[in-house]
């Protein structure tokens, strides 16, 4: 894992990345919803990660509920993709979402590595993200157990989309 010498934030595309397992305690429903509650007007949504079982994720018809929740054709449900296109979403996205539901949710690899790349994370109010993420500051801790948290998510992301100054200010952040 080798970080770029040099990352120009403003250049990143207009993109939005999920990447983990395709797991129903990972909030990806959550997500779907939230994006469901704004326009993206140019911006692209990938939600990418295993969803078979045997490779960790909630099955066939968890992915196909999923498929179905989603209401705009900016957002895609993404099958496992190799190291080197993941290397791609780093480089590429602007946004990282892992809304985890999991009260066992380790330490959050990913979360640093899209960090890493200057993508701003939204991450659920967890305890293994309090110890990189400074809400406001390098990235947006949001509360998953609210009983609307899909709006509170898509108006946080609705935020980071449309108010570039914010989004430039937290990735420069994220990247130390």
């Amino acid at each position: 894992f080798k970080t770029p010498k040099i990352i120009n934030i403003k250049s990143k595309k207009k993109l939005i990345v999920f990447l983990g397992r395709i797991h129903h305690e990972k909030g990806i429903d959550i997500f779907i919803k939230a994006l469901n509650t704004i326009n993206l007007k140019k911006w692209k949504v990938k939600i990418v990660g295993p969803w078979k079982i045997n490779d960790g994720g909630s099955g066939k018809e968890y992915k196909n509920k999923l498929i179905k929740m989603i209401k705009n054709d900016s957002v895609k449900l993404i099958n496992p993709i190799s190291a080197k296109n993941i290397f791609s979403l780093y480089k590429d996205s602007s946004i990282f979402v892992y809304p985890s539901l999991a009260q066992n949710e380790t330490f959050g690899l990913s979360v640093i590595e899209f960090m890493s790349y200057g993508s701003v994370p939204i991450v659920s109010n967890l305890e293994c993200f309090k110890d990189f993420i400074k809400q406001n500051s390098n990235g947006i801790i949001f509360d998953h157990k609210l009983k609307n948290s899909n709006l509170l998510l898509g108006k946080i992301i609705k935020n980071l989309i449309t108010n570039d100054k914010l989004r430039f200010r937290l990735a420069n952040r994220a990247l130390n």
